[in-house]
């Protein structure tokens, strides 16, 4: 541990086009506690339990313009991995 520094935490963002008739989206991925993202994400409603999702999915978190924009609830299907297509990733 460096001397004044109790931990770093990292994270990569990119730009997202779900809908080239819409603005684009930031993707930010970063580590979190999928059973308790509220500890690292300001949350403002229910989160899904990480026993609610297949092996073949990963949750996301999205904002408030998000759902506004596309219409996404909880548990929705918002894309799926384009190049291998196993991947899906729910709201």
């Amino acid at each position: 541990m460096t001397d004044g520094v109790a931990c770093a935490a990292f994270q990569r963002v990119s730009s997202l086009t779900l809908d080239a008739s819409k603005p684009p989206v930031a993707l930010i991925a970063s580590e979190l506690d999928a059973a308790d993202p509220g500890a690292t994400l300001q949350m403002t409603g229910a989160a899904l339990p990480p026993s609610s999702f297949g092996a073949d999915e990963t949750p996301v978190w999205i904002s408030e313009a998000m759902v506004d924009l596309y219409k996404f609830r909880i548990g929705q299907l918002c894309f799926a991995d384009r190049k291998s297509g196993d991947r899906r990733h729910l709201a």
